[in-house]
């Protein structure tokens, strides 16, 4: 398909002369670049800025409204957005990890996979590999200050944090657990 036909005009074009559009099945625009600047709304860029302007000025000033509109879009696409965000996050799950650790710890993934390998892929307090456990390493930190310690795996991560990530509390289970099992 070398030439379309603009349904404002109804003159045969080559494609050079159709802006692209991946939302038509034909992949481009119904009409030519042409007839498109004839019609567009915003025949200068002062005149778009404004628009935008007026827009941004108009949600600041009617969130209530906003926030509605926002939800009877999702509620009206709801299937269509819930599997393009599925479909994101299966081809990037090393960047959304990647963001999320940055959100939460302050580190990149790059740092994180530096971590991993200074302690050889293994945990700081049971020794296992990650490859035993399964799971990458999770990023153990002091919930106070928010200082990264070491790379857990899952059970020693819940396991101090159910002993309140306290080292008295520790003790003294290590001390009932040599008293008990004898």
């Amino acid at each position: 398909m070398t030439n379309l036909q603009c349904n404002a005009c109804n003159g045969i074009f080559p494609l050079s002369c159709f802006h692209k559009a991946v939302t038509t099945k034909r992949g481009y625009q119904y009409k030519c670049k042409s007839c498109v600047s004839v019609y567009d709304k915003s025949p200068t860029p002062e005149v778009r800025d404004k628009k935008l302007s007026m827009l941004k000025q108009w949600r600041e000033d009617n969130p209530e409204k906003r926030e509605a509109q926002k939800k009877r879009h999702y509620l009206k696409n709801k299937d269509r957005i819930d599997q393009k965000a599925k479909d994101w996050y299966n081809n990037n799950k090393e960047r959304y990890y990647g963001n999320a650790i940055l959100r939460k710890y302050g580190i990149t993934l790059a740092e994180y996979n530096a971590l991993r390998q200074e302690q050889g892929y293994r945990c700081a307090i049971c020794d296992d590999h990650e490859k035993d456990v399964g799971k990458k390493m999770f990023i153990d930190h002091n919930h106070d200050t928010g200082k990264i310690r070491k790379l857990l795996c899952t059970k020693c991560n819940v396991g101090i944090g159910m002993l309140k990530d306290s080292a008295e509390v520790l003790l003294k289970a290590a001390k009932y657990l040599q008293e008990h099992n004898g």
